[in-house]
C-alpha cells in the first residue's frame, strides 16, 4: 500500500454523501436522514427495546468496501441558505441543538445510556486468517460436566472427573496446551478501560467554515479574535506574506484527523484506545515478537472453540466466556483495517529503525488527492526508501470456549500530554474569571484555543499571538503549562522588543514538515472539540452563554456513547451478566477481598455464587497447576464473608465438596512445610524452594516420622498423620509423582511406636545392636508370616530411632554389615563433639585449629616439660621478669597454661591424623580452657577458707569477660598532658579500647574508664585507685573433675582465657622479657595484636581571661587484640561500626573532648566483636540485639590507618560525623519515646481525639494538624533516609580508589550466636577455605562439619535470631590460614 510521507497509510477516497451515513464497524447504526442535525434515532420495525429478544444482541460487523471511514460519518454539505447548512450552535439554555432531542447526559455506566437502534441485526464478521491448525488439548477437555451441586448447577464446558482430580500430574500441568488463567467479561472490561471514565465514538461533521484569502501585502493588523465574533488574541506583527498559502483542510483531511476507524475517545484522559471485537476459528497474524505463539494456535485450535459461536448466546453451555490475555500479541499493522501506524509525533526516535512490517493495501486505483500529494513527498531528511512508522502492538483475549476474541491497546496520548492537559482543566475550573464560573472559564479558553487553530488551518492566517495583549489575557492567561499546551500542537514562543508572542507552525502540505504540522493541528482540532461537547453536554447548567450571540463556539463533532456497545460485544453487559447491588456493609468487605477475586478473574459487581463457581471451575479447567491458589481464592473468600455474615450455604457446600477431592489451600501449603521442618526457625533451617530434590524432602517426611517415635505415645498418630497430610500436600504441589507414591504406600499402614517395636522383639531399649541383630534372627526364624512383617517393621523403627546405619541395611538386606564405620572424605575437616554446654569451645578451638602459625607453635607441645616448674626452679625473680596481658604471672599459671597446651596439642593431632568424623576433646583441656585460674583460686578459697592467692601477684587475668587489656607504650609527643592510667606500673599499661558507645555491660570491667583518666597533677600524688570488687560468688556446679557444665560462659572470657594460657605456655623463662623483643617472639602478640595511637582533644576550659583558655591533646599509644563494633541498631556495615569504635566523645579533666584513634601497626588477623549484649535502661535488664550487621568478604583498613593522607581522613571524617548526625535524627524518629514510636503516638492520639471527640478543644482543626504532623513524620524520615544513603555513598566514593586500598583484609571466620537471649543459645561459627577454596566455606556445628556457600554466611539476618557475634579478617596475602590441615599418605615421607 502507498505510504504518506509521514509513514501513515493513505486514506480511502473521499465518498458521495450516501442516504444513510455510514457508521463504525463496531457502533450502533441509526437511521438518519442527510440533515446533520437530526440526531433521533429510528428503531427498526418491530422492536420494543434495546433488543429485539431477551438474549442479548450479537456482535457487530464490518461494513467493507463503502463510502467514508469505518470510523468517521460522512455528511455531505447542504444547499447554501438551507436550514441544516448553518453551523451547529449552543441554544440559550448552553444545549447544544444537535442534542436537543437527547436525553440528560451522564456519566456511562453499566446500564443503557441512549437507545442502541438496530444493534440486534448485527452480527460478527466471520473472519478466516488462514493461520494453519496444530495439535490442540487433549480430547478429555471436551468431556461433558462431571460435577453438579445440590443448589448450585453451572453450565461450564471443557471439565473433565479425571483431569479434576489428577490436576497435579506434570502431563495435565503442561501437556494439554493449557492456556493458563483468564477472566471474565467485566473484568475485561475493566483492563480494556477505566469503567468509571466514558468512551466515545468520535464523528465528524464536514466543518462549514468560512475561508479567507489572505492579502499579499505585509500586514500589521492584530489577530482576530478566538471566536468569529471577535474575542482571543492580541496583536502582533505579522511577517511577509507567502506567494500562495496552503489550501483549507480538505473533508478527507479532516476525516482522517481521527487516529484509526477503531479509535475510542476519552475526555477524561484526553487518550484513545483501539479496540475492536472478532469472531473466529482461527487465529489472527501473530507479531513476530509474540511471545506465546504456540498458546494462542493451541487455543484457537480447540474442538469446543471451533463448534461454539459466542458463549453469550449459548448459556446452556457456558455462563459466559472465559477470555485469556496474550500482552503484545498482535501488529496494529496486520490486524487493523486500514494498518494502524504510532503517529510521528508519538514516537520520532523510532523512525529510523528498520522495523518494516506488513501492511494492507487498498484497491488499485483508489487514491485520494491528499494521499497523491504525500505519496509525492518523501519523508524528511532522508531518501525515498526512509522507514515507516512504526506498528503498534496490542493486546489479545480470546474466549477458551468460542469464536469470540477481541484485539485491545492501551492508552493512545492525545496530542497535548496527560498532565499538561489535566493540570489547564483544573487551573481553569479552579480559578475562574471574575464574574465567571470555572467551568465558563475553561469553554472559553478551549474556544479561543480552537479559534487559533481554525485561524490556521481554515482563515490561513500567519499572523502571531500576542500575549500580552488585553484580549489574550482576559480568554487564556499565559503560564508555564499554557507554553508547553501551544507547543504540544505546534506554536512557538517568540520574543521580540520584549515582547512575547505565539509563532503558529508551518502548515503547507508540500513540505514533510508542514504536512505533520497540519495533521497535528488537525488531531488537537478534533480533540479539543470531542472534549468541548462532552464537557458542555454534561455540564451545561453551569456553563453562562458565550460568544457575542450566547451560542457559544461552533463544534463540529458528534460522540456516541459505546460503552454499552463495547460491554454488549464482550459478553458483560448487564442484560448479559446482571450486576449486584452491593449493600454499604458489603462493599466494605469486598474491598478487602479484591486479591482474591481477581485471582478468579471476577469483579465485585458480579459477586453470586454461580459466577464464583463458574471463575473457580473455569480458572481450574484452564489452569490446573494453580490450582491451590484458585481454591484458596475461593476459600478466602468464603471465610471472609462469613466472618461478616454475608456468606452463602452454597459456597459453603462447594468449599465442603472441593475438600473431600484433597484441595488445599496456601496456608495449608505453608503449615506443611511447617511440619516438615522447612523455615529458618525450623529443624532443617532453610526455607522451602521448588528446586528442592524429591530426596531431600523425602528425608525431611522420614526425620519426622523418626522423631515421632520418641514422643508420647498420645501423640505419635497425629504426628505421623500430619506428617503423611504434609507430604501428600507437597506432592502435588510440586507434581511429583514419586512423592505421591510414597504417600499411597504409607497412607494406610498403622503407626509402630518405638516402645511397640521393642516389645515385639522382646528387647530392651539400651541393648546394643549386636545383641539385638542376634535376638532379631533368633526370633525371626519361629515366627509365623503375619509376625516376620511385624518384627521387621518394628526393626525399621529401631533402626530410624537409633540413626544406626548397620540396623538400617540389616533390615533391607537380610544380611548383618557387622560394625559400619561412617564414611568421611579424608579432606573433610573433623567436627567436636560437646561436652555439654561447650558448643562455644568447640567454634573456638577449631577456629585457632585452623590458623597455619599458632597450629604450628602449638603441636610441638604435646609433651612438656612441667618438672621444671614443680621443682621450683622458677624463682620470683624470673617470673616477675615476664608479663602476659600486662602483667606478671605466677607459678601456678605457668602449670596450668602449659597443661593446657599439651592437651590443645593432642587435639590438634587428632584433628590432623584421625579417619573418626568427630573428635572428643578432653575433659582436662576444656576445664582448663573454661575456668580461669582466678576461677580456681577463689573455688579453693571458698573450700578451704584459706587465700590461695598470697604467691601471685596481686594482677588478675581480665575479669567478666574483658576483652584482654592491651599493651600502651606512653610517649611524649608534644602535647600539654601526657594520659597515664591508674596502675601501678607508670612504664606500661594496658587499655581496653571501649565499646562504641561508651558503655560496658554492667558485669564487666576494665582497667581504664576514660571518665577517671586525668593528668596527674604536678606536686602531688596519684588519685588513689577505688577498692576492689567484692569476690564473685561461683553460681556453677562442678562434676568430679572440676569441670563446669552447669553453666554458658562467655565466649570473649574463654577467648582471653586460651590466648593467654597460649602466651603463657610459650614464655621462654630462661630469657629476660625486654618489651618489642617479647612482642616479636610471642606467637600470639604477632598474629593477633596491633597498635593504635589514640588522641584526645579536650575543649578549651572556660576562663575569665581568654587567653589563658586552650585547647589541650593528650596522645599515646596502645596495643590491641580486639575492636569492638556496638550494634544496637540496624542499618551498618562493617566499616560504620569501626568508625565509631575508633572515634568517641570522651569527659576528661572536667571537659568533653572527641577521642580519635588511629591504627599504627594492623595485625595479621584482625578479630572484630559485635556486641550485641545492650542494656535497656528502662527496664534495668540485659537484651541481645539481633540487629543487622552487613558483611563484605574483603574490607579495606587504609581509612583508618596513621599513615592515610590527612586530607582524605579530614574529608571522610566530615562526611562521617555528617553522617552520624543523620543517623542519630533518624533513629530518634523511628524509636520514638520509651520505645514507642512518634508516628504510632500520633496515630493512637488521632484514635483517641476521635472517640472523645465532644470533648473542649476538639475539633476538626486540632484533628487535621495530628494527621500533619505525622505525614510530616513520615516526610522526614523519608528525606532522612535518603540522605543517609547519599551520604553513605559519598562516604565510600572518597574510598573508593586504588590508592586507597593498599591494606585489604579477607573475611576469614564468622561466629554465630543463635538465640533470643544474650544468656544462652548455640554457638557455631563458619570458616573460609583458604588458600585453596576462597569461593567455599565449612559450618562447622560441634561433631557436624558441611561444605556451604558463601551466600549463606554472607547472608541478611533480618528476622533470625542466628547473628554473627565474632568477626575475623586476614592481610590478604599473609597466608596465616590454612583451614584444612589433614595428613595425607600419599604426601607422607616413608
Amino acid at each position: 500500500m502507498d505510504k504518506d510521507h509521514l509513514g501513515k497509510p493513505k486514506p480511502r477516497p473521499l465518498p458521495t454523501a450516501p442516504a444513510v451515513p455510514i457508521q463504525r464497524p463496531n457502533t450502533p447504526v441509526d437511521v438518519r436522514n442527510n440533515n446533520p442535525n437530526v440526531t433521533s434515532p429510528q428503531p427498526s420495525p418491530g422492536l420494543t427495546g434495546p433488543y429485539s429478544s431477551a438474549n442479548p444482541p450479537p456482535l457487530p460487523s464490518r461494513t467493507k468496501h463503502v463510502a467514508g471511514s469505518s470510523h468517521t460519518t460522512y455528511i455531505a454539505p447542504p444547499p447554501p441558505n438551507t436550514e441544516a447548512g448553518k453551523p451547529p450552535s449552543y441554544n440559550e439554555t448552553g444545549q447544544s441543538v444537535r442534542f436537543a432531542d437527547e436525553n440528560e447526559f451522564r456519566e456511562p455506566q453499566l446500564v443503557l445510556t441512549e437507545p442502541i437502534g438496530e444493534s440486534p441485526s448485527m452480527h460478527i464478521e466471520n473472519t478466516i486468517w488462514g493461520a494453519q491448525s496444530q495439535d490442540g488439548w487433549e480430547a478429555n477437555w471436551d468431556d461433558p460436566p462431571s460435577f453438579t451441586f445440590r443448589s448450585l448447577d453451572v453450565a461450564i464446558q471443557g471439565r473433565s472427573s479425571y483431569e479434576e482430580t489428577h490436576w497435579w500430574r506434570p502431563d495435565n500441568r503442561v501437556g494439554s496446551g493449557r492456556p493458563g488463567p483468564g477472566i471474565l467479561p467485566p473484568m475485561l472490561a475493566e483492563q480494556v478501560h477505566d469503567s468509571d471514565h466514558a468512551l466515545f465514538n468520535v464523528s465528524l461533521i464536514s466543518p462549514q467554515i468560512a475561508t479567507s484569502t489572505p492579502s499579499s501585502s505585509r500586514s500589521t493588523t492584530s489577530t482576530p479574535a478566538p471566536s468569529q465574533e471577535g474575542g482571543g488574541g492580541g496583536r502582533g506583527p505579522t511577517p511577509s506574506p507567502r506567494p500562495s498559502q496552503p489550501p483549507p483542510p480538505s473533508d478527507d483531511e479532516v476525516r482522517s484527523a481521527v487516529p484509526h476507524p477503531n479509535a475510542f475517545y476519552c475526555p477524561r484522559e484526553n487518550s484513545w484506545i483501539l479496540l475492536s471485537w472478532h469472531q473466529s476459528s482461527q487465529p489472527p497474524p501473530l507479531a513476530p515478537s509474540c511471545e506465546h505463539q504456540g498458546d494462542i494456535i493451541n487455543l484457537f485450535d480447540r474442538d469446543n472453540r471451533t463448534g461454539l459461536l459466542n458463549c453469550a448466546n449459548a448459556k446452556d453451555f457456558n455462563l459466559t466466556h472465559h477470555f485469556h490475555k496474550f500482552p503484545a500479541a498482535l501488529d496494529s499493522t496486520q490486524v487493523l483495517v486500514p494498518p494502524y501506524r504510532t503517529d510521528v509525533w508519538d514516537a520520532p526516535e523510532t523512525r529510523k529503525k528498520k522495523r518494516r512490517v506488513g501492511a494492507l493495501v487498498p484497491p488499485d486505483g483508489v487514491q485520494t488527492e491528499h494521499e497523491r500529494i504525500r505519496a509525492r513527498t518523501p519523508e524528511p531528511g532522508s531518501d525515498e526508501d526512509e522507514e515507516e512508522a512504526p506498528a503498534k502492538l496490542l493486546d489479545l483475549y480470546a474466549c477458551c470456549q468460542c469464536q469470540v476474541y477481541c484485539i485491545a491497546s492501551d492508552s493512545l496520548s492525545g496530542i497535548i500530554p496527560g498532565p499538561v492537559w489535566q493540570e489547564f482543566v483544573r487551573d481553569k475550573r479552579a480559578n475562574p474569571s471574575p464574574g465567571k464560573t470555572g467551568e465558563t472559564t475553561l469553554v472559553t479558553s478551549l474556544e479561543t484555543i480552537l479559534t487559533a487553530i481554525e485561524n490556521k488551518l481554515w482563515q490561513r492566517q500567519d499572523r502571531q499571538l500576542k500575549i500580552s495583549s488585553p484580549s489574550f489575557q482576559k480568554r487564556l492567561g499565559f503560564n508555564p503549562n499554557i507554553k508547553s499546551l501551544f507547543e504540544a500542537i505546534g506554536f512557538t514562543e517568540e520574543r521580540r522588543d520584549n515582547d512575547a508572542t505565539l509563532r503558529s507552525p508551518a502548515t503547507d502540505p508540500q513540505t514533510p514538515q508542514g504536512a505533520l504540522n497540519r495533521a497535528r493541528l488537525l488531531r488537537a482540532w478534533v480533540e479539543i472539540g470531542a472534549f468541548l461537547t462532552d464537557f458542555v453536554k454534561a455540564r451545561r447548567a453551569n456553563i453562562e452563554p458565550t460568544g457575542k450571540d450566547g451560542n457559544g463556539h461552533p463544534l463540529w463533532i458528534r460522540l456516541d456513547p459505546c460503552r454499552d456497545l463495547i460491554l454488549a460485544a464482550i459478553g458483560a453487559h448487564p442484560d448479559q451478566i446482571p450486576r449486584q447491588n452491593l449493600s454499604e456493609a458489603l462493599q466494605i468487605t469486598m474491598s478487602s477481598l479484591h486479591p482474591y477475586l481477581e485471582t478468579l478473574g471476577l469483579t465485585p459487581s458480579i459477586f453470586t455464587q454461580t459466577f464464583v463457581a463458574f471463575a473457580y471451575f473455569a480458572q481450574c479447567r484452564c489452569d490446573p497447576a494453580r490450582t491451590p491458589a484458585y481454591f484458596t481464592a475461593l476459600y478466602k473468600l468464603q471465610y471472609y464473608l462469613a466472618a461478616d455474615h454475608h456468606a452463602t450455604d452454597v459456597l459453603q457446600e462447594l468449599i465442603i465438596s472441593e475438600q473431600s477431592r484433597g484441595r488445599f489451600t496456601e496456608d495449608e501449603i505453608q503449615e506443611a512445610l511447617t511440619i516438615l521442618g522447612f523455615g529458618p526457625n525450623g529443624p532443617l533451617g532453610i526455607d522451602y524452594e521448588p528446586s528442592i530434590e524429591d530426596g531431600f524432602i523425602m528425608n525431611a517426611w522420614k526425620a519426622v516420622h523418626k522423631n515421632a517415635l520418641v514422643a508420647p505415645e498420645s501423640e505419635v498418630d497425629t504426628i505421623v498423620r500430619n506428617a503423611n497430610e504434609a507430604l501428600k500436600i507437597l506432592a502435588e504441589l510440586r507434581g511429583s509423582v514419586p512423592l505421591k507414591k510414597l504417600w499411597e504406600d504409607w497412607r494406610y499402614r498403622t503407626v509402630m511406636t518405638l516402645t511397640k517395636a521393642y516389645d515385639t522383639l522382646g528387647v530392651h531399649s539400651t541393648m546394643d545392636d549386636d545383641v539385638l541383630v542376634t535376638v532379631f534372627q533368633l526370633r525371626y526364624e519361629e515366627s509365623m508370616t503375619y509376625g516376620k512383617e511385624r518384627m521387621r517393621d518394628a526393626l525399621n523403627v529401631i533402626a530410624d530411632a537409633r540413626d544406626s546405619p548397620r540396623l538400617k541395611q540389616f533390615y533391607e538386606t537380610g544380611v548383618d554389615p557387622g560394625v559400619i564405620l561412617p564414611v568421611i572424605s579424608p579432606d573433610l575437616p573433623r567436627g567436636l563433639n560437646q561436652l555439654g554446654n561447650t558448643c562455644y569451645l568447640n567454634s573456638l578451638l577449631q577456629y585457632f585449629y585452623t590458623i597455619k602459625d599458632l597450629r604450628d607453635a602449638v603441636l610441638p607441645m604435646s609433651t612438656v616439660d612441667l618438672k621444671e616448674v614443680e621443682d621450683d626452679k622458677l624463682t620470683d625473680d624470673i617470673l616477675n621478669q615476664h608479663r602476659v596481658g600486662g602483667r606478671n604471672v605466677t607459678r601456678r599459671e605457668i602449670i596450668r597454661s602449659r597443661k593446657f597446651v599439651s592437651q590443645l596439642a593432642q587435639l590438634f593431632y587428632n584433628l590432623e591424623m584421625d579417619s573418626a568424623p568427630s573428635i572428643t576433646p578432653s575433659i582436662e583441656l576444656a576445664k582448663l580452657a573454661l575456668v580461669t585460674s582466678k576461677d580456681e583460686e577463689e573455688d579453693d578459697a571458698a573450700q578451704t577458707g584459706t587465700d590461695h592467692s598470697s604467691n601471685d601477684t596481686d594482677a588478675t587475668l581480665v575479669e567478666d569477660g574483658s576483652a584482654p587489656k592491651p599493651r600502651l607504650e606512653s610517649t611524649d609527643m608534644d602535647v600539654d598532658v601526657i594520659v597515664t592510667s591508674p596502675t601501678r606500673d607508670d612504664e606500661e599499661s594496658f587499655v581496653l579500647v571501649p565499646e562504641a558507645g561508651g558503655s560496658s555491660p554492667p558485669d564487666k570491667e576494665s582497667d581504664v574508664d576514660m571518665e577517671n583518666v586525668a593528668p596527674k597533677p604536678s606536686g602531688s600524688e596519684q588519685r588513689p585507685l577505688p577498692p576492689p570488687p567484692p569476690p564473685r560468688r561461683n553460681d556453677y556446679s562442678a562434676d568430679d573433675s572440676g569441670m563446669m557444665f552447669g553453666r554458658q560462659h562467655d565466649v570473649s572470657e574463654c577467648m582471653d582465657n586460651v590466648m593467654f594460657q597460649i602466651e603463657a605456655a610459650m614464655l621462654r623463662l630462661e630469657s629476660k622479657d625486654d618489651g618489642d623483643e617479647e612482642m616479636e617472639r610471642s606467637i600470639v602478640k604477632r598474629l593477633f595484636y596491633g597498635k593504635l595511637h589514640q588522641q584526645v582533644a579536650l575543649q578549651a576550659a572556660s576562663d575569665a581571661n581568654p587567653r589563658k583558655a586552650r585547647q589541650s591533646v593528650h596522645r599515646k599509644e596502645e596495643v590491641f587484640s580486639q575492636l569492638i563494633i556496638n550494634v544496637a541498631e540496624d542499618g551498618i556495615d562493617v566499616y560504620d561500626g569501626l568508625t565509631e569504635c575508633l572515634n568517641d566523645t570522651v569527659e576528661l579533666e572536667g571537659r568533653k573532648g572527641r577521642m580519635e584513634r588511629t591504627i599504627v601497626d594492623p595485625p595479621p588477623l584482625l578479630q572484630v566483636q559485635l556486641q550485641r549484649v545492650q542494656f535497656d535502661r528502662d527496664t534495668l535488664q540485659a537484651y541481645k540485639s539481633q540487629a543487622y550487621v552487613r558483611l563484605d568478604e574483603t574490607i579495606y583498613l587504609d581509612r583508618f590507618l596513621d599513615e592515610s593522607p590527612l586530607d582524605r581522613r579530614a574529608k571522610g571524617k566530615e562526611l562521617q560525623l555528617l553522617l552520624a548526625e543523620k543517623r542519630e535524627r533518624l533513629r530518634t524518629l523511628l524509636n520514638g519515646y520509651k520505645n514507642v514510636p512518634y508516628s504510632e503516638g500520633l496515630e493512637n492520639t488521632h484514635k483517641i481525639l476521635l472517640e472523645h471527640h465532644d470533648l473542649p478543644g476538639v475539633d476538626e482543626e486540632l484533628l487535621n494538624a495530628v494527621l500533619s504532623e505525622r505525614q510530616l513524620l513520615h516526610q522526614d524520615i523519608d528525606n532522612l533516609r535518603s540522605e543517609v544513603h547519599q551520604l553513605k555513598t559519598n562516604l565510600e566514593a572518597v574510598w573508593n580508589s586504588p590508592d586507597a586500598q593498599k591494606y585489604p583484609y579477607e573475611l576469614t571466620s564468622v561466629f554465630i550466636h543463635r538465640g533470643q537471649s544474650a544468656a544462652f543459645g548455640h554457638y557455631f561459627f563458619y570458616a573460609r577455605n583458604l588458600p585453596s577454596r576462597p569461593d567455599e566455606w565449612f559450618r562447622y556445628n560441634d561433631e557436624s562439619v558441611q561444605i556451604v556457600s558463601k551466600e549463606e554466611v554472607l547472608a541478611d539476618t533480618t528476622g533470625t535470631n542466628a547473628n554473627p557475634y565474632l568477626l575475623v579478617f586476614a592481610r590478604k596475602g599473609s597466608n596465616v590460614v590454612d583451614t584444612v590441615h589433614r595428613f595425607e599418605e600419599s604426601t607422607a615421607e616413608p
